[in-house]
């Protein structure tokens, strides 16, 4: 036995990105702290895979696993059905893992997303209700379904009390922003939207909702210079293209 999981350790450290070769691994690993880290990386990989598209790979390594950890398994061959468009079935494994598992925060929150994502924000907002405060994903996707039903001020309520356990997560600022907009209160959003800013530059949304919000605010100069900073890392943003020429439109002195 020790000879087997010496060579699937060996295949698993030449192969660092193969999800399958660590599954591999992992059931053949007794219980322990080596085992359960082996378990984290190779769901770690599955993610990592999904984002690259290597679907098949996922799937293999989830139908080894998944009769050993029937719940993460299970989320992840739902996320792979994602991945290939098929959202329907991927709705079923999502809801029959809520079923066995009531508290699943990983399988409400994509079920929830599925939800927003076909337009159905109240259905979405009952099914991550249960658990939006046990996860920073399960909190955004319920502060994205609270404002989606019009609820800014329960939406407001929530996030901040959501900061006071994650106060470094972007997207909760940049949610709570376009809650404050919600609510009429443009300088709390540009608070709001600046911090999210800050915490990650990169964002592509943030950008155009900080402009928006000193727009609202009446500060053309400086929406356009928050416009002008977003197309300098997004050139191809039609969004942001399309405001800079408008508001470049409002500061031209009329002819």
């Amino acid at each position: 036995m020790t000879d087997a999981i010496e060579t699937l350790r060996a295949r698993a450290n030449a192969r660092p990105g193969d999800p399958v070769c660590r599954a591999r691994l992992a059931l053949a690993l007794p219980v322990g702290p080596e085992r359960d880290a082996v378990v984290a990386r190779t769901i770690a990989l599955c993610d990592l895979s999904l984002e690259l598209g290597a679907i098949s790979a996922v799937e293999e390594a989830v139908a080894l696993m998944r009769s050993d950890e029937p719940s993460p398994w299970d989320i992840l061959a739902a996320r792979a059905l994602i991945h290939r468009g098929k959202v329907d079935e991927a709705e079923v494994e999502l809801s029959t893992i809520v079923e066995r598992y009531p508290r699943n925060v990983d399988a409400r929150t994509w079920l929830a997303v599925l939800s927003l994502g076909a337009a159905d924000p109240q259905r979405a907002r009952l099914v991550i209700e249960p658990v939006a405060a046990e996860s920073p994903d399960a909190a955004c996707c319920y502060l994205q379904a609270l404002l989606a039903v019009d609820q800014a001020t329960e939406a407001l309520e929530f996030g901040k009390a959501q900061l006071q356990v994650t106060p470094d997560d972007a997207r909760l600022h940049q949610l709570l922003g376009t809650a404050y907009i919600s609510t009429g209160d443009a300088g709390a959003a540009i608070a709001a939207y600046s911090e999210s800013l800050r915490l990650d530059p990169a964002q592509r949304a943030g950008h155009y909702n900080l402009a928006t919000a000193f727009a609202i605010a009446g500060s053309m100069p400086a929406a356009l210079g928050v416009v002008d900073a977003g197309l300098e890392q997004h050139p191809d943003d039609a969004q942001l293209v399309a405001l800079a020429q408008k508001i470049r439109a409002q500061l031209e002195p009329s002819a």
